[in-house]
């Protein structure tokens, strides 16, 4: 029978018993009773009315859909009769469940939702291990990266890139972009085509093609309003004109946040360079090639590369890492943990309102003991409990929503920068089939245990007290209930503490300079060869006269030129005392004892002569020599973030370093020499890299 007519066969019943008892009760006063004995009588004759309509009920069908809606009206009645308690409950499980809503939002959106990409679980980033500089991932050199891409057996593909900025003039507001430069193989390794348009061709990406470029879906609609037209249409990027050949997909910003791509396009020369690092590289996996045997071969491709080019590739190994895991970073374990804390509060939450039935269970014991004298089997006891259980889960899920809601937009920042455009935390479908899931689980963990107390009640014992007096079983159970929750409490304080422990550690590490006051800003100058700042002293003396010009503001200025910046590239500078033969590209020469050589690994930054932080406005001191004094030139920091092996503090003074650039000698710790060249600084007592481009502090120096 179909349950939505149930109404109408209830009716139908009605009448049908109704007309059953007045005609047996006609019968019974033709048999000479009264109209009050025959209508007893009739009564007698048919039995229990209410059994025969359960009787009935039961052969239309659908009896359980009823049983479940009577008990949902009897626990909502229950429900208004102690607001209180519900009050109490709601509050607690939607502090639990909304907790657990939003952090699995974040999950889903870094850990289990796919990547836009064709088979991304094939797709990998190689990595060149330069742990010996402190660089344990480091990217490829161009000569590094065509002879890995030649020799391998476990790729379909390898791809590079490279990350710059680009200042996007005309139609509008000048605007800086962050773009890649790739190769052409690119996207079609990834799977990805544009949505308008087309990809590179292999004679765009050769030295002297067409400048042409791709522009991703947010630049297209921001920009140019979403024009159809945009193919074909020329656009200026720094000082250049290209032309858009297509418009990639929504939320392609690949590998972070590049909005524009163009062509690599290296010449036979850049092909050469083994001691300049900046691609990063990317591979498709065969298929059934692994990860375990990619490593194991870029390894072995590395060391032979080694042994044939020692002046460049000693000691460079290789890496090979999951895209996602690239992606995702060091916040896998992370999440986990924060996962596993939350859990823990759900489940403290749990048993907190577990305890709570069970004292409501005491005062509803004499409630159930009637409902089984009556006839109300176990089973059904234990139905309407854990229905009651379940409604308040429901309603602290609709509550914990609301606070998922208010939390996804503080959450998102743990998202990493590369996986934003597709993959932000929101209330989508996977989030709403894991509210009821763990609704349904929280409701069987809190209800259980008091809908089984409530079932075994001792019908002679409750209906004698009344159900005043808790059973000993059921006061056991809340000592256990008290016990589990302190102990659960005690470990999530203790990991908090820890954490937060931890935070307050990593917030006052020692800088080795004083960043209260100053504010940083990154600008980029057109580098091509045709632009008027294309060679590094042009761009030195531009952003010098800038400085000039603004010191009457009161403020201490300075600006950092990162040569190469520290997550894109590095390169070893071929630097030498004066007096020796030229050391090896890549390595610094030092004297330790008379024929005694030590090459050192560099990595460098330039810097303006008055850098802000370094040394004069963060009032820092070296360890040994002197500040670094106006010049055309820039220091060199030898320390723990830059090789291994430091510069002896003393013996770095009073050197003279040459550079090949500049053609000058200086001593590394002369007075009153302004010569064109390089000093030698040493180390600086944090031993740290500043990887800023351009700081003012407010407020004059004294």
């Amino acid at each position: 029978m179909r349950w939505w007519r149930r109404r109408d066969r209830e009716q139908d019943l009605e009448r049908e018993l109704r007309s059953d008892l007045e005609l047996e009760a006609a019968e019974q006063q033709e048999s000479g009773l009264s109209v009050e004995e025959a209508r007893y009588a009739a009564v007698r004759a048919l039995g229990n009315t209410m059994l025969v309509k359960e009787e009935v009920r039961r052969s239309w069908g659908w009896t359980s859909v009823e049983c479940v809606a009577q008990d949902i009206r009897f626990s909502l009645r229950m429900f208004r009769k102690s607001p209180g308690f519900v009050l109490f409950a709601v509050i607690a499980l939607a502090l639990g469940l909304g907790a657990n809503a939003a952090i699995f939002s974040v999950v889903d959106a870094v850990l289990l939702r796919p990547l836009p990409f064709h088979n991304a679980d094939r797709l990998v980033e190689v990595w060149e291990d330069a742990s010996h500089m402190g660089f344990p991932l480091a990217p490829l050199a161009p000569a590094n990266f065509a002879d890995w891409k030649r020799r391998n057996h476990v790729f379909e593909d390898m791809a590079a890139l490279k990350g710059d900025l680009y200042a996007l003039t005309g139609n509008g507001t000048p605007e800086q972009l962050e773009g890649s430069p790739v190769t052409a193989n690119l996207f079609p390794l990834l799977g990805v085509a544009p949505i308008l348009g087309r990809n590179f061709s292999d004679e765009e990406d050769r030295p002297g093609g067409a400048r042409v470029v791709l522009i991703s879906y947010s630049l297209w609609q921001r920009r140019f309003a979403g024009d159809p037209s945009i193919v074909g249409r020329e656009i200026w990027l720094s000082s250049q004109r290209y032309q858009v050949i297509g418009v990639m997909p929504r939320g392609i910003t690949f590998p972070e946040k590049s909005q524009i791509w163009l062509p690599l396009a290296l010449g036979p020369r850049e092909w050469a360079l083994r001691d300049d690092h900046y691609l990063r590289v990317f591979a498709r996996l065969k298929p059934g090639s692994t990860l375990a045997t990619a490593q194991r071969e870029m390894g072995g491709l590395a060391a032979q590369l080694a042994q044939e080019y020692p002046k460049t590739n000693t000691k460079l190994g290789a890496v090979v890492v999951s895209l996602r895991d690239q992606l995702v970073g060091n916040l896998r374990l992370a999440l986990w943990a924060v996962t596993a804390g939350v859990g823990c509060v759900l489940l403290i939450a749990c048993a907190n309102l577990a305890g709570l039935l069970l004292a409501r269970a005491a005062a509803r014991e004499r409630e159930f003991a009637v409902r089984a004298a009556l006839g109300a089997g176990r089973a059904r006891l234990i139905r309407q409990a854990l229905i009651e259980s379940l409604l308040l889960a429901g309603i602290g899920a609709g509550a914990g929503t609301l606070i998922a809601v208010f939390t996804l937009p503080f959450l998102r920042h743990l998202v990493p920068a590369a996986l934003t455009a597709w993959s932000e935390p929101r209330i989508d479908l996977p989030l709403f089939k894991f509210l009821p899931f763990i609704s349904v689980l929280a409701a069987i963990l809190f209800g259980t245990l008091p809908a089984l107390v409530l079932s075994r009640a001792n019908l002679s014992t409750s209906l004698r007290q009344g159900g005043r007096v808790a059973t000993g079983g059921s006061t056991r159970t809340r000592k256990m209930l008290i016990v589990s929750e302190v102990a659960l409490a005690v470990v999530l304080l203790v990991g908090a503490g820890l954490l937060t422990r931890t935070l307050w550690a990593l917030a006052h590490v020692p800088l080795g300079f004083r960043p209260e006051g100053v504010i940083t800003l990154r600008t980029s100058l057109p580098g091509s060869s045709d632009s008027p700042y294309g060679s590094f002293l042009a761009r030195s003396q531009f952003y010098q006269r800038v400085l000039d010009g603004d010191r009457c503001s009161g403020r201490d200025l300075g600006w950092l030129y990162d040569i190469p910046p520290a997550h894109q590239c590095w390169r070893h500078e071929p630097l030498h005392r004066r007096g020796r033969a030229a050391a090896p590209t890549g390595a610094i020469q030092r004297r330790q004892s008379p024929g005694d050589q030590c090459r050192l690994p560099t990595d460098h930054r330039c810097a303006a002569p008055r850098w802000p932080v370094l040394p004069r406005l963060g009032r820092t001191r070296c360890s040994a020599g002197r500040h670094h004094q106006r010049s055309y030139g820039s220091p060199i920091l030898a320390g723990t973030g830059s090789a291994r092996t430091p510069l002896p503090a003393r013996q770095g003074r009073g050197r003279l370093v040459h550079d090949r650039r500049s053609g000058g000698r200086r001593p590394a710790d002369g007075d009153g020499c302004e010569r064109p060249g390089r000093d030698v600084l040493p180390v600086h007592p944090a031993g740290r890299h500043v990887r800023l481009s351009y700081a003012a502090r407010s407020g004059r120096a004294g």
